[in-house]
């Protein structure tokens, strides 16, 4: 199975056709190859290294990752997979509060990464292009706070003093203008 192959399917069918149900997804995510993809790019991130209340690092499941993803495999097949608690640690924050955090087990970070290779190209359509919140393709606020300032400049610039003219004199409105776009045009 070629997971890139499957993922633009999926896409393609829900892009094509709004009211399409997709169907066999735990058939699906459950497959050998789509869960052994799901962990290695879980295992491959830094957070692996953390253990979720089970004790378990990635160095434990490399010892024996066919059999591992079995389990998993089988768990979710016969209806018995349960996540496990999330582990609660709490990071300190800039202003001296702490953050809590649930760190998951590896075990729950490798099926929820299959679901999300799953659910993603099937949500990604409906989702509109400004919205930019756990996003692929690395979309971040950073790339938002642009194309805000992107769409800010292009008003601007398209703004003309007679369409803001509040009863100023011409003059008026085009240093008005000026003196807008300029500070529009710094800020960026």
């Amino acid at each position: 199975m070629i997971i890139s192959e499957q993922q633009r399917k999926l896409a393609t069918w829900t892009a094509t056709d709004k009211t399409r149900r997709v169907n066999r997804l735990l058939r699906l995510i459950s497959h050998p190859h789509w869960l052994r993809q799901a962990a290695e790019v879980t295992l491959s991130s830094k957070g692996a290294k953390t253990p979720g209340v089970d004790g378990i690092t990635k160095i434990h499941i490399q010892a024996y990752l066919a059999g591992y993803l079995d389990e998993i495999r089988d768990d979710l097949l016969s209806g018995n997979y349960q996540p496990m608690p999330a582990r609660r640690i709490y990071i300190p924050k800039a202003n001296g509060k702490l953050r809590p955090l649930g760190i998951p087990t590896l075990r729950d970070r490798i099926v929820q990464r299959a679901m999300l290779m799953a659910m993603e190209p099937i949500w990604e359509n409906d989702f509109h292009s400004l919205s930019y919140g756990f996003r692929p393709e690395h979309r971040s606020f950073i790339e938002a706070k642009h194309h805000i300032n992107d769409y800010i400049i292009r008003y601007y610039n398209n703004v003309r003093p007679h369409h803001y003219n509040a009863g100023l004199t011409p003059n008026e409105s085009e240093q008005r203008y000026a003196l807008d776009s300029k500070l529009v045009a710094n800020k960026t």
